[in-house]
């Protein structure tokens, strides 16, 4: 199934996958910012006005998610030059891979096999990265993460967080790398996850970042929250990990180091909301102007040379940027 396809039969029955939700501090008072994402599928996003979290809502229904995730066919669709190569799934997947263990090292440079867990491991280049000095497990959703891992020798188990517990083990290293984004029952799969977890253990959690990127290019349909840095360290400080660690990813994206903390009860983020209001402004206000400046621009060009001349002038860059 091709993009057209898929969006026309997605944004039909997007009603019946979805529902709504409150944000995760528990207010259901928001402001809408977007009605789609960056493929045109149907993807409202808001922005609580209590904590500032940009969210999802409503959100897409747990069962359609793990089918989309299962089916691999949501990677054709962000990386629309795979086609039908199924050899080349993760095509470009790993090009940051290294981010954990560079991040990491030197919390963990003196420890020998320790247990590493990655979370939606995807195509598994984060975790080989750990090989000498520990060992490796993984869940995720995907048949071909699955084959790939065995392949790698890394201990596998397929699906969400609910199949963490098969392993019978408690983690040294615990990696969710774009991941938690994804997350159907934020508050639940975190949870879930730190049951696995010592009073040492390391959490790297990284993310788009909302304060580096914000744009159309950050919206996916299947991306239910969309983090600052104030946002992300908020949540996770109630659920009860203390970050020891936050910065910059791959230039956009944003990572965090964690341990597990006491569970924080405040109820508010001062100030976010108008951030995030302040920022959207900005970005309408820069969209729209530049691309009326090109709409009206491309307008003007072609009236004073015609439109045949505009027409072969296409022709000539559409052949030098397929050079």
């Amino acid at each position: 199934m091709d993009l057209d396809n898929y969006r026309d039969k997605y944004n039909k029955s997007f009603n019946f996958n979805s529902e709504l939700r409150k944000c995760l501090c528990g207010s259901d008072k928001y402001k809408k910012l977007f009605s789609y994402d960056r493929y045109l599928l149907r993807n409202k996003i808001v922005v609580c006005k209590k904590c500032g979290l940009i969210f999802a809502n409503p959100i897409l229904k747990k069962d359609y998610l793990e089918n989309f995730y299962k089916s691999d066919f949501y990677r054709k669709l962000y990386n629309l030059e795979l086609d039908n190569n199924k050899k080349d799934i993760f095509s470009k997947e790993g090009d940051n891979s290294n981010n954990s263990f560079n991040f990491l090292k030197k919390f963990i440079n003196e420890r020998r096999q320790i247990n590493i867990l990655e979370v939606g491991s995807g195509h598994n280049t984060n975790l080989i990265h750990f090989k000498k000095i520990g060992n490796l497990y993984a869940v995720d959703y995907s048949n071909e993460s699955k084959k790939l891992a065995k392949k790698m020798g890394i201990t596998f188990h397929q699906g969400g967080v609910e199949v963490i517990k098969k392993f019978n083990l408690n983690f040294d290293c615990i990696i969710l790398s774009h991941v938690i984004e994804h997350f159907h029952d934020f508050k639940n799969d975190i949870r879930e996850i730190i049951k696995f977890s010592n009073q040492n253990t390391l959490f790297y959690i990284e993310v788009p970042s909302m304060d580096l990127k914000y744009n159309l290019d950050q919206l996916q349909n299947a991306h239910n929250f969309y983090f600052t840095k104030n946002t992300l360290i908020f949540h996770l400080n109630k659920l009860g990990l203390d970050c020891i660690e936050h910065g910059i990813a791959s230039n956009i994206h944003q990572y965090g180091i964690f341990k597990k903390g006491s569970t924080k009860q405040d109820n508010s983020l001062s100030n976010e909301y108008n951030k995030i209001i302040k920022i959207h402004k900005k970005f309408c206000y820069e969209f729209y102007w530049l691309y009326l400046v090109n709409f009206y621009f491309r307008k003007f060009i072609k009236l004073i040379i015609g439109e045949k001349l505009t027409i072969l002038i296409k022709k000539i860059l559409k052949k030098q940027r397929n050079k």
